[in-house]
């Protein structure tokens, strides 16, 4: 989103339709109303075969980094994300990869 984008959507009460809010960078993507339960199962069947470990540390990491200065995300990143190289999951996502097979995560 752009800063006049920002500014127009803060001061005005601005509404944005769908394609508007897309260009903008509001939402990733639009799809119309008979596409979207079948597109919200497609990316929950796609995101049930990621590891459990990594989504969390992805979701807690994107919205953590919004608002914190570049030290306390180089700890947080210390404490949170490297320890994900040492998880079962790590290990079982890159055999996987390796053998060219589906993982099979554990969230450990």
């Amino acid at each position: 989103m752009t800063f006049k984008q920002s500014m127009e959507f803060y001061l005005l009460g601005a509404w944005f339709d769908a394609q508007k809010a897309y260009q903008a960078g509001l939402i990733n993507k639009v799809v119309s109303g008979p596409e979207l339960i079948d597109t919200a199962k497609e990316w929950a069947e796609r995101l049930k075969k990621l590891a459990p470990l990594s989504l969390r540390i992805v979701k807690y990491g994107m919205y953590k980094i919004m608002d914190t200065p570049v030290a306390r995300a180089e700890r947080d990143y210390k404490k949170f994300v490297q320890p994900q190289f040492d998880s079962e999951d790590f290990k079982e996502g890159a055999k996987a990869f390796q053998e060219k097979r589906e993982p099979i995560f554990k969230g450990k």
